[in-house]
């Protein structure tokens, strides 16, 4: 797969391409059924299957009083897309220039003579171009012109309602992580770089963790969860202790920091990149007026992980008995 991050990158085609426009935000089951329909057609014709992203999330320019919260950060959008058959993903940085372009420019310029589009893929919302005053229709009309068929996916729907990304947003910050991995398609997942804390971990509480900088990322309640983490360099993947909060019994931080223990391991990783899956919260944060018992309650946290962790089905809370 190609990556390109403008459109003097993108290469020369020898076949016109199938392409898709969107943020893909999470990648989750609607997106992964219009991507799929998208391959299907490209390998049909032979041609590359290719997807036009975005960086940063366009609200974020459209709508700076809204914080929105990233489910997935651009790289592991990009993997993402590779596993589902995207041969060719152009990035373009969603700035003031991108977001002027007119509905009708936008196609010219960048679907028509930079990738030569011959097929669109969207979904039955897709809006595009200044103001977002482009759609499907307005597409249409433009492909009779420009010579591509514009072929509309139908959503995915769930409890009576399309899959969206906010849907996801909703059931991430709400802690329902068993609803948004029915919503992804596979486990809520956090990409992070791993930095240095406060160092307290091993040499105080006998349980080193790995501090992840993931800001801007769609976060879970606070509170202490058993979850999966793996290595993204080595596909290594470990049982975890996942702590999302603000250590409250050594009241340093006011901001909310994530640390994983990952059990069995002590290897260093600082810099290195590393995903979470949260699946089951365990207890909310709680201050202890003792290290001891905060040692003691971790070590009560290890077992349970082992515990739920040998359960496949641990993201299905109602599996308990």
């Amino acid at each position: 797969m190609q990556v390109c991050y403008n459109l003097e990158q993108i290469p020369l085609l020898h076949t016109r391409p199938a392409v898709s426009v969107g943020n893909f935000d999470g990648v989750h089951v609607g997106h992964q059924a219009l991507i799929k329909a998208l391959v299907a057609q490209a390998a049909e014709a032979s041609c590359p299957a290719a997807a036009v992203i975005f960086n940063p999330h366009p609200l974020a320019l459209l709508r700076p009083q809204r914080q929105v919260f990233l489910i997935t950060p651009l790289e592991a959008r990009i993997r993402l897309l590779e596993d589902l058959g995207v041969d060719i993903i152009l990035c373009l940085s969603f700035d003031q220039a991108l977001a002027a372009l007119s509905p009708h420019d936008f196609v010219g310029q960048i679907l028509v003579r930079r990738l030569r589009a011959r097929w669109l893929y969207e979904g039955y919302n897709f809006n595009f171009g200044r103001s977002g005053k482009g759609n499907i229709a307005l597409l249409r009309q433009l492909g009779d012109l420009h010579d591509f068929q514009v072929e509309q996916v139908e959503p995915v729907m769930m409890e009576g309602a399309p899959v969206s990304s906010s849907r996801v947003r909703q059931a991430v910050a709400g802690g329902d992580l068993s609803w948004a991995a029915q919503l992804l398609g596979r486990p809520y997942r956090l990409w992070g770089r791993v930095v240095r804390g406060a160092g307290r971990g091993g040499k105080l509480l006998g349980m080193p963790t790995a501090n992840l900088e993931v800001d801007g990322l769609l976060l879970p309640p606070p509170g202490v969860y058993a979850a999966r983490a793996g290595l993204t360099a080595t596909g290594r993947v470990y049982s975890a202790v996942f702590n999302l909060g603000l250590n409250p019994t050594f009241s340093e931080i006011n901001t909310p920091r994530l640390e994983a223990h990952l059990l069995d391991f002590s290897d260093d990783i600082y810099g290195q990149e590393i995903w979470v899956e949260p699946a089951r919260f365990l207890r909310p944060e709680k201050k202890y007026e003792r290290i001891d018992l905060l040692k003691e309650q971790m070590s009560r946290d290890r077992g349970e992980v082992r515990k739920l962790l040998a359960d496949k089905d641990v993201y299905n809370p109602e599996k308990e008995s």
